[in-house]
């Protein structure tokens, strides 16, 4: 009798607690709710940090400047010095994020830091700060990021398919994946297919 008494008690006790928490969500104002939403989206201090001109070269090699362009879609250029000593553009640097990747991992958003050039093809891809638990053993290896490299905007960008799979950490793989997708697919659309007057990728 005792031990259903004390079950009881606790009962109760769980459901003033759970009903305390259901009046908190019920009269919390949806814009804070929406304000927590849209910054778990932004890149925090750390990757922004992580974010510098030694690691624009890491992605994105034989540039001699850059310079950063703000905007809806906010970016860096690459440039180096042609014949004539003027600048040329060589290609761009983008953090995923930037450019509206939203595919979670395991824990949230994977800050990716990207290059491409004028051709729409991925020159590098730099894992920045993150906290997938399984990333020790996908996306932080080398061989994961270097499959990036020379790929396409055109190609599918697709785990299992021209991107290996990693036993045991495909949510974190998958995310990478179609968040570098995303990201330059939409980098090609806004500044390069204008240009080109290349067909449109698809996502």
């Amino acid at each position: 009798m005792r031990g259903f008494v004390t079950r009881l008690t606790w009962l109760v006790w769980l459901t003033g607690w759970v009903g305390s928490l259901v009046l908190v969500a019920a009269f919390t104002p949806a814009a804070v709710v929406e304000t927590h939403a849209a910054a778990q989206t932004r890149p925090t201090a750390a990757v922004r940090m992580a974010m510098n001109e030694e690691s624009y070269r890491e992605v994105l090699p034989g540039v001699e400047t850059f310079e950063t362009e703000d905007g809806l879609y906010k970016h860096i250029r690459g440039y180096r010095s042609d014949a004539n000593g003027d600048n040329e553009l060589v290609g761009f640097v983008y953090l995923t994020q930037d450019l509206g990747a939203r595919s979670r991992g395991y824990i949230g958003l994977i800050p990716i830091l990207v290059g491409m050039d004028l051709r729409g093809r991925i020159t590098g891809v730099k894992i920045l700060k993150h906290f997938e638990p399984y990333g020790y053993r996908s996306i932080n290896l080398p061989e994961f990021r270097a499959q990036f490299e020379g790929k396409s905007i055109f190609d599918k960008f697709a785990v299992g398919a021209d991107i290996d799979a990693y036993s045991g950490a495909t949510i974190t793989t998958v995310a990478a994946t179609k968040s570098i997708r995303h990201a330059s697919r939409r980098m090609a659309r806004e500044f390069l297919v204008r240009k080109t007057e290349s067909p449109e990728p698809h996502e």
